[in-house]
């Protein structure tokens, strides 16, 4: 390999160039249009998506807040709160792909929090691979 090529290649991966761009203000707002009402329109997850914060840029990726029905969510097996995360994952990547041109896309997360407050679970979007992680206490 070149000499030349290798040390650029070095630099930017002790720079921590990455090939997203950072979240911006301006999809965030669009982002704020679209993912509440995906969400909370959806008819699966209209009963325990309770509410959904504004969605704020934050370095290369988007943040929010769902807020789910607790009595809900544990009234559901296992197979059933899979999906519920599944649906939300869908909802969010679906969302991020219509205020972005990518790939590749910025990172899309939620923290999932039940109506008293408590964070019991995250899902995440996007991302150079697009790809969806989700997670919660049960």
């Amino acid at each position: 390999m070149n000499k030349t090529i290798r040390a650029l290649l070095l630099a930017a991966a002790f720079a921590g160039c990455s090939p997203l761009a950072p979240a911006s203000p301006m999809q965030a707002q669009q982002l704020n249009v679209v993912a509440p009402r995906q969400l909370t329109d959806d008819p699966e997850l209209r009963g325990i998506v309770r509410q959904v914060s504004a969605v704020t840029p934050e370095g290369l990726g988007f943040r929010m807040v769902v807020t789910i029905d607790g009595k809900e969510w544990s009234d559901r097996n296992r197979s059933q709160q899979d999906r519920v995360l599944q649906k939300i994952a869908v909802q969010m990547r679906s969302a991020l792909h219509s205020v972005q041109s990518g790939p590749p896309y910025n990172t899309f997360s939620a923290q999932l929090v039940n109506d008293l407050g408590s964070l019991f679970g995250f899902v995440l979007v996007g991302g150079v691979d697009d790809g969806i992680t989700y997670r919660a206490n049960r």
